[in-house]
């Protein structure tokens, strides 16, 4: 088994450079995918990106409330931190079955964290999510970003 660090970039020219790495991933850049697929310090970046969609799309609840008939929902602080911890573990939760399920179901070639990097990077969609009804159309768009990252990573 191997182990994993979690490198994070230590300026801001290197968080700079793991955005536009994101932003190609979002292009659907195949070349920049196996590019993060293969690179050893992506794990941190890509933990980070799902976490801040997270957190941006449950926020988005707090600045924007619902309304439901006379009654306008807005969460509690409390709300937001749990909201931000299931969405993120479900989203790693949701990479890991996909990525066993090409792995296992298709004969994929690639490794599961390799994988997770890439769809760490595609998550940085999830950032649109704070505005009210753009989660549907991140969500699609990750679906998307999802099954070209299984192609490339597990070469399928």
């Amino acid at each position: 088994m191997t182990h994993h660090t979690f490198h994070f970039p230590k300026t801001a020219d290197g968080w700079k450079r793991e955005l536009l790495k994101a932003i190609e991933v979002l292009k659907l850049n195949k070349v920049a995918m196996k590019a993060v697929a293969a690179d050893q310090k992506a794990s941190g970046p890509a933990l980070v990106f799902i976490v801040l969609s997270a957190f941006l799309t449950a926020f988005g609840n707090f600045i924007f409330p619902q309304q439901v008939l006379w009654v306008t929902y807005r969460p509690s602080f409390a709300w937001i931190i749990g909201q931000t911890l299931a969405l993120a573990v479900g989203m790693i939760v949701i990479g890991v079955i996909l990525s066993l399920i090409a792995e296992h179901g298709f004969g994929g070639k690639g490794k599961t964290m390799n994988y997770l990097k890439v769809y760490g990077f595609g998550a940085l969609i999830g950032i649109v999510g704070v505005f009210p009804g753009a989660e549907y159309v991140t969500g699609l768009w990750m679906l998307v970003v999802a099954v070209i990252a299984l192609k490339v990573v597990h070469k399928i």
